[in-house]
């Protein structure tokens, strides 16, 4: 529990480099929601701004189908569409 905590937090702090709205919220102390969470891995992902800074990682492996639809919901969820 404490290193997915402290995974989450370095998280936060690294996303509150390019987000303001969470950097503000991060310094106010407030909580941060697992949808604010996302919302901001996604903004800061489709941010052209941002292409060379912030690259995007999950893991899957397809020999026992670990991760992998964890995998395709990420591409859904925090990658820009192609249209």
């Amino acid at each position: 529990y404490n290193r997915s905590l402290k995974a989450r937090n370095e998280l936060i702090e690294k996303l509150s480099e390019y987000d303001d709205e969470l950097a503000d919220l991060y310094l106010a102390g407030s909580p941060i929601s697992a949808e604010q969470l996302r919302a901001s891995i996604k903004k800061v992902i489709c941010d052209p701004k941002h292409l060379s800074k912030v690259c995007a990682v999950m893991l899957g492996a397809s020999v026992r189908n670990r991760g992998v639809q964890s995998l395709l919901d990420g591409i859904i969820s925090y990658l820009p569409s192609p249209t």
